[in-house]
């Protein structure tokens, strides 16, 4: 919806400022009057494009299916609950092993894994625990 669409703009524009230029799907979230002014009064300029590369296409819209089916398991209709959950899910994405490179999309975008909560527990219990004498 539009007022989900806002929100999440908000949160994407406190967290990496306002961007000069947005480019959108044509989709009625984006296309939505309250959208279009908010966007407008932030200066930001809003354009509407295809991807003119139908192997992107292909490549966002399987992207949107996973991140749709990971929406669908969660248990709750509340805002809050749903943004969490969509907040954990990139963690998730980024970090799991890709069944053709055999790498995770986080490793062939920055060189390196993401920390993760386990992860450091695993290295604390490693570095601080000496054997008892």
């Amino acid at each position: 919806s539009a007022n989900f669409t806002q929100h999440a703009l908000g949160k994407l524009f406190c967290s990496k400022g306002v961007l000069p230029a947005l480019v959108a799907e044509i989709g009625t979230h984006f296309t939505a009057k309250s959208v279009e002014e908010r966007i407008k009064g932030l200066r930001c300029r809003h354009f509407f494009a295809a991807s003119p590369h139908l192997q992107s296409n292909g490549l966002a819209e399987n992207f949107v299916r996973t991140l749709k089916s990971a929406i669908a398991c969660l248990t709750s209709n509340l805002f809050g609950e749903i943004d969490q959950g969509i907040n954990n899910f990139p963690t998730q994405y980024r970090n799991t092993t890709h069944s053709v490179t055999g790498e995770s999309p986080q490793i062939l975008i920055e060189f390196r894994s993401l920390r993760k909560v386990l992860s450091v527990q695993k290295r604390l219990m490693l570095h601080f625990s000496k054997p008892a004498v």
